[in-house]
């Protein structure tokens, strides 16, 4: 988390065991199984679910997820594992099928996507209004995986010289946080108004020897721009 880029509007980090992500995979494929019924054949929602479950397999202890803004508008995922390449290869499985002829109308209705195309670890997917792509690759013990307008961009935006890590206030945070924490989320809200910048909200779940804990700071710009939004809209 500490290593994150400093100026994404969110960065969200979780940890979990070997048995909450196989089981995390397994609920997955049950939920899609019951949202799409017999839109798609069940022959390939089941070999979704087992690409699912595979990557589920083959991660490690913790993940991340930030979103930027601006020219790197998107999403970038890591994901920790102990089979980076097995993981990509398992990724691109997962476009391959969603590329399939029985997926395209599903696709289509549900969510406006007109093609999917896939070059190595590369995929664009077309709407009728826009395109917007996704780019995978490992990365140390990591996979990365980058969804924006331009995925390139995004990953760019994730590896930024200036780190979560570099700001005073959050690096403490997270020093007082140490090993206990289940989750971390934080979140620069007012870079989405004209606000001027300030210091991020900081929320976490911790869990100790007796119980667990919710961390949250928020500054006081953040509340006093909470307070004014929810004035006017009185």
């Amino acid at each position: 988390l500490a290593a994150s880029a400093e100026d994404a509007l969110a960065t969200f980090f979780w940890r979990s065991d070997e048995n909450d992500r196989e089981r995390a995979a397994k609920e997955t494929t049950q939920t899609l199984d019951r949202a799409l019924g017999s839109r798609v054949p069940p022959g390939d929602v089941a070999k979704l679910g087992d690409v699912l479950e595979r990557i589920g397999r083959a991660r490690a202890g913790w993940a991340l997820a930030s979103v930027s803004g601006g020219p790197q508008t998107g999403v970038l995922l890591r994901l920790a594992t102990n089979d980076a390449n097995g993981v990509g290869a398992s990724v691109g499985d997962a476009v391959d099928l969603l590329r399939k002829p029985g997926w395209a109308k599903w696709e289509s209705d549900a969510l406006g996507v007109t093609k999917i195309d896939r070059a190595g670890t590369h995929a664009t997917i077309a709407t009728a209004t826009t395109t917007f792509q996704a780019s995978w690759a490992p990365r140390g013990g990591e996979l990365e995986l980058a969804v924006g307008v331009d995925a390139g961009s995004v990953r760019a935006a994730g590896s930024a010289q200036v780190t979560l890590g570099s700001d005073a206030k959050v690096s403490s945070w997270l020093r007082e946080l140490r090993s206990s924490v289940v989750w971390a989320l934080v979140a620069r809200p007012l870079m989405l108004s004209s606000s001027p910048r300030a210091d991020p909200l900081l929320v976490a779940l911790t869990h100790g020897q007796r119980a667990a804990v919710l961390d949250a700071r928020a500054p006081g710009a953040v509340l006093r721009e909470l307070i004014v939004s929810s004035s006017k809209g009185l």
